[in-house]
């Protein structure tokens, strides 16, 4: 799998690289304080780059932030001291913000040791990470950037990517929306309504009580029925106003859910799912000592979330199943709708 990876860089590589993506981003004044030429070349003063990054407020006026950048490469989780130094650097010179950039991501004791460093000497600057997952969305449209230093820019989950969703996303046509919902009908139901489930409130525009303890639910409040009857009476509605184009609001739906079934489905996550549920889990647990007032609804997002995680890889995987199952009953039938049509003309 040809995935995104700085791991064929060395380390003086990695901060060229940092440098060169903050420069495409449209940061100023960057200096890249390099001390050798040596592939481990360590920065002059406790910080690899420093830049300035130009902020307006909305009265017109323009100022510059001071960020220090640390930038890490290595392969497994960076260690705690490995962001001592700008830390202590920061403390001193008092910049805006520091940015630690790592190639890959920051181990857990290291997450946990950043958060108690802000609760504890609460700074006055800013603590930001880039870590693997940001670096590549920052880089998704960098076609040079990822050419020079040879960055793999085929995502990975463009393999997972049903044909017939492809040839949707490369010409996307205009269905009838008595068509559309034809598509639907005859799908299996239950398979419809989680398909489109995320899509029903955002047609149905659903209207809310007013909670009273706090505690209710979302389908406790609910006024309106969020049902597939219902989303189909509200697109009829919606076509019958002439308000949209029935064939944009064909796309609009249908990209929608290819959209969000492909995020979820997504089988390469897994891992990343895992681990961010487990962050969140650490979070509640440190919660439940710093907020004891809260503890019976700490205990309650604590075993859904433990829960969760035993539930991610095979919820994932159901989730791409029924993200194929929805190509080949619906898409691929959209685009043979379309074919009929430009027949026809």
């Amino acid at each position: 799998m040809n995935t995104f990876s700085f791991d064929h860089l060395n380390g003086v590589e990695f901060e060229e690289f940092c440098y060169e993506l903050l420069s495409e981003l449209g940061v100023k004044e960057i200096n890249w304080r390099k001390g050798s030429g040596l592939n481990a070349s360590p920065s002059d003063s406790g910080r690899d780059i420093e830049c300035a990054i130009e902020k307006n407020d909305i009265d017109g006026i323009t100022y510059k932030e001071r960020w220090f950048v640390e930038c890490k490469h290595y392969r497994k989780g960076i260690p705690v001291e490995k962001i001592q130094g700008i830390l202590s650097w920061a403390q001193a010179e008092n910049p805006d913000v520091i940015l630690v950039i790592v190639s890959n991501f920051l181990s857990n004791r290291t997450k946990d040791y950043l958060e108690k460093y802000k609760e504890t000497n609460k700074p006055k600057f800013k603590v930001k990470v880039w870590e693997k997952p940001d670096l590549e969305k920052l880089c998704s449209s960098k076609a040079r950037l990822l050419n020079k230093y040879k960055i793999p820019n085929e995502f990975s989950y463009i393999s997972l990517l049903h044909p017939a969703h492809l040839l949707y996303l490369k010409e996307p046509p205009f269905n009838s929306l008595d068509y559309f919902l034809a598509l639907l009908d005859k799908m299996d139901a239950l398979k419809r309504d989680e398909a489109l489930g995320w899509a029903f409130p955002l047609v149905i525009r659903p209207r809310y009580k007013d909670p009273v303890t706090g505690k209710e639910t979302f389908r406790e409040l609910l006024i309106d029925d969020v049902s597939y009857d219902s989303f189909k009476k509200k697109c009829i509605e919606i076509r019958n106003t002439g308000i949209i184009d029935e064939g944009l609001l064909v796309l609009s739906i249908t990209s929608f859910v290819l959209s969000w079934l492909i995020k979820q489905g997504d089988v390469y996550s897994i891992e990343d799912a895992i681990e961010s549920s487990k962050d969140l889990l650490a979070q509640f647990k440190k919660d439940m000592i710093k907020k004891p007032e809260k503890k019976e609804r700490l205990e309650k997002l604590i075993r859904s979330t433990e829960e969760r995680i035993k539930n991610i890889p095979n919820n994932i995987k159901q989730t791409h199943e029924l993200y194929n199952y929805f190509c080949m009953n619906v898409v691929g039938y959209l685009l043979v709708e379309r074919i009929f049509s430009l027949q026809k003309e």
